[in-house]
């Protein structure tokens, strides 16, 4: 019965050491994760912005061209 009871807790024992292992690699690569996704939240924002001024300024030209008058 010891032979057993100590095969049991060495099972246990190292079940939980790879468990804990297993945890920390979620939670390090959960934590890498976000942190790339917060860098990347305002670039992509200003991404936008700028596209947005770019197709507004293009929209403007293309107002001012449409107001001029005919060549002759």
């Amino acid at each position: 019965m010891a032979d057993n009871t100590f095969w049991i807790a060495a099972l246990t024992g190292g079940t939980a050491v790879v468990a804990s292992w297993v945890t920390s690699r979620g939670n390090s690569r959960a934590a890498r994760i976000q942190a790339d996704a917060a860098t990347a939240s305002p670039r992509m924002q200003r991404l936008h912005e700028a596209r947005r001024a770019a197709h507004l300024d293009l929209i403007q030209q293309g107002q001012r061209m449409a107001e001029l008058p005919p060549h002759q």
